[in-house]
């Protein structure tokens, strides 16, 4: 008798449920409100060394967070493109080795002055996954149409050349940083 009334409160609330990954970025917003709020109630009282350590742990947290986000499939009716053949299953291996190697140079480039184009960077590749899991489960039910498999590895270019620009955009970063450290010694 119990049973059943569970099952029956289980099928009026099926799908309402939220089920969903936090998206990405999910830590670097959220540490942003923890500065945000310690720099409003103890402002000077956090050290150097502390928020250094605070970083290296966000950014570690980051990049396993990415890689597991990556590497896992969503639990969505959708198909990999590993799925289609051997060729394309070595293809999707080589963009997600590819793309987490590049997550992990982004990570260790990470500091305040390189915060917010790392953010835009992750926000881009976050719409890129959520149009990847659309086209999974597109190739699900096209039964493997070379559209659509044209349009994941397309996905995947698209994600490496962001990240590439971002690498370019940091190194610039960096450049002009040091160039005005210079001018600063020099007067």
């Amino acid at each position: 008798m119990m049973k059943n009334d569970i099952d029956k409160l289980f099928d009026t609330l099926e799908g309402t449920f939220d089920t969903q990954e936090p998206s990405l970025g999910h830590e670097l917003r959220f540490e942003q409100k923890l500065k945000a709020l310690n720099n409003g109630k103890n402002g000077a009282k956090t050290g150097n060394g502390s928020m250094y350590r605070f970083f290296l742990a966000a950014a570690a947290a980051l990049v396993v967070a990415l890689g597991i986000f990556v590497n896992q499939p969503d639990g969505s009716q959708g198909m990999e493109l590993a799925s289609v053949s051997k060729e394309f299953s070595q293809t999707q291996d080589f963009f997600t080795v590819a793309i987490r190697e590049e997550l992990k140079k982004i990570e260790a480039e990470r500091s305040p002055f390189t915060e917010d184009l790392i953010y835009d960077g992750l926000r881009q590749l976050e719409r890129l996954e959520l149009e990847y899991d659309k086209l999974k489960i597109d190739l699900a039910q096209s039964q493997k149409d070379n559209r659509v498999i044209y349009a994941m590895i397309s996905n995947f270019q698209t994600r490496i050349d962001i990240l590439t620009n971002l690498l370019e955009q940091i190194e610039n970063v960096k450049q002009l940083k040091a160039k005005q450290n210079e001018t600063t010694r020099t007067l």
